[in-house]
């Protein structure tokens, strides 16, 4: 639009325009019909020339947010197969955690499909060293085909590559669940896989111990440390986990850890104000609506009852619209402190923040873990 107005006028023009708005001449002869012209003509270029600029400055936002959501990305790829988050609680340690992991999901799948399309290319030559006694390529061919098969044929309602304790919800399907046997490789983890651990210091915490002896133990700590510290040889696998506090993990996972992520707080931006008051003004009629229906339920007939919540209903799908309407055109932006390096060269750097887009094609439950406290509601088929 910017450039349309600049074909059409010129800056000269709108230099001239400013001059005759500040021509006292012009304003002391308002009797004159082309004086009263000049000044309108003027005014309408100057307005036409401030709303085109921020006009301007809006999309040079937009596309300055698309550079640091793309910048965003490459940073959650350079933590390479292990690191971290720490930091209080609602700050966006699982959105991050959540965001990173299809990242790198999507690259573990590029990876496994080109390795595996390389081997059908020299399956012959791979199964001739075979025959010979070098066993090692036909082994890594054959635990890529079984990945591939478990990963996009014999699980179609889970999300391929990732494995996590957390509930995300991705076009229907799943992530595979994470457990505490895959730590310990009680359980298998197929090839070039992406592990998110929430609260990684309840499954994983600093107090567990080797032990010299073979007790059996409910948590193998001998076990844990050799896979965290192999897991990229075992399986191709990269651990992303989050915690309150970083030293609260089982240290064989931090001395791993590429780098971790402290995240300070967030905050959401460019959510445009009418769509703010818009909903504020839909959850006050649901407020009114739902304070009615629950202080005079027992008193109103059924069909009243109906009424009300036929009204209720059509309140919450249009405040559902105006949400997406919100995350579609807003970011959130998330400041951390970068501690990087293995655990004896870790340095703290100034707080920076990263960029995450609000309207995305996943949704998680980042309150997944309220089904074990003890005074959650139960359905009634539970009971």
């Amino acid at each position: 639009m910017l450039v349309l107005f600049f074909s059409l006028f010129n800056l000269r023009l709108v230099c001239r325009s400013a001059d005759l708005l500040t021509n006292t001449t012009l304003w002391s002869n308002l009797t004159n019909v082309y004086a009263i012209q000049l000044l309108i003509e003027s005014a309408v270029i100057l307005l036409a020339f401030i709303v085109l600029v921020h006009r301007a400055l809006l999309v040079y936002g937009v596309l300055l947010n698309l550079k640091r959501i793309r910048k965003t990305d490459e940073l959650l790829l350079s933590g390479g197969f292990s690191f971290g988050l720490e930091g209080a609680q609602g700050v966006g340690k699982t959105r991050t955690m959540v965001h990173a992991a299809f990242l790198q999901a999507e690259n573990k799948s590029d990876k496994l499909l080109y390795r595996y399309y390389c081997d059908l290319a020299l399956k012959k030559d791979i199964e001739k060293k075979a025959t010979a006694g070098d066993y090692w390529g036909w082994k890594r061919m054959q635990a890529r085909r079984e990945a591939i098969n478990y990963f996009y044929f014999n699980n179609p309602d889970k999300i391929p590559h990732v494995y996590a304790n957390v509930d995300i919800n991705w076009h229907g399907k799943k992530p595979h669940v994470l457990k505490a046997k895959h730590f310990t490789m009680e359980e298998r983890l197929y090839e070039s896989n992406v592990k998110l651990l929430t609260e990684a210091d309840d499954l994983l915490p600093n107090t567990m111990r080797k032990k010299k002896n073979t007790e059996a133990d409910e948590i193998s700590a001998n076990k844990v440390d050799q896979f965290v510290g192999l897991d990229r040889q075992y399986c191709d696998g990269t651990l992303i986990s989050d915690t309150h506090a970083n030293s609260d993990i089982f240290r064989s996972v931090r001395v791993c850890q590429n780098h971790t992520f402290y995240l300070t707080r967030s905050e959401f931006r460019f959510t445009p104000r009418f769509l703010k008051r818009r909903l504020q003004s839909i959850k006050n009629a649901i407020f009114e609506t739902g304070d009615y229906f629950l202080t005079h339920e027992n008193t109103l007939k059924n069909d009243e009852k109906q009424e009300l919540l036929l009204e209720l209903n059509t309140l919450v799908k249009s405040a559902i619209r105006t949400e997406k309407w919100m995350k579609k055109l807003s970011i959130t932006r998330i400041y951390y402190i970068k501690v990087g390096g293995p655990e004896a060269f870790k340095e703290k750097v100034a707080e920076d923040f990263y960029v995450l887009a609000n309207d995305t094609t996943y949704v998680y439950d980042d309150r997944n873990n309220q089904i074990d406290y003890p005074f959650t509601p139960k359905h009634p088929a539970e009971k």
